[in-house]
């Protein structure tokens, strides 16, 4: 089992994920932006955080895992990317892969596709 946060703004998206996970017997905890998600993490240790890069609040999801990684405890955290993104993303990306993210998906994701990247997040 492993812990597992959600960062996104898509209500559907976070409802539809957690029941997956959980179904798979994961510890999930969501919220609606990078700024819960930066805060959350300090009393949710998680394993994996489900990433959205567009969030329309405060902190958009390039910018709260720039936060993230800063932290010491948070360094170890999996980050796997899940976003709608379209256009020139490349440089994105990029930045994104500087700051360890383990994978980029692009939304619809199925949650069985979801699940295989969940997979490999050690136990807590």
């Amino acid at each position: 089992m492993a812990r597992i946060l959600i960062a996104d703004d898509d209500g559907d998206f976070v409802q539809q994920t957690r029941l997956a996970l959980e179904s798979a017997g994961h510890e999930v905890r969501a919220c609606c932006n990078g700024k819960e998600a930066v805060a959350l993490l300090a009393s949710f240790p998680a394993d994996l955080l489900i990433l959205d890069m567009r969030m329309s609040y405060t902190l958009d999801g390039l910018d709260a895992l720039r936060q993230i990684r800063m932290g010491a405890a948070n360094g170890k955290t999996v980050v796997v990317v899940v976003s709608s993104l379209d256009g020139p993303i490349a440089e994105i990306q990029e930045q994104a892969a500087a700051l360890g993210v383990a994978a980029w998906l692009r939304k619809p994701v199925a949650p069985a596709d979801l699940l295989a990247h969940v997979a490999g997040p050690p136990s807590g």
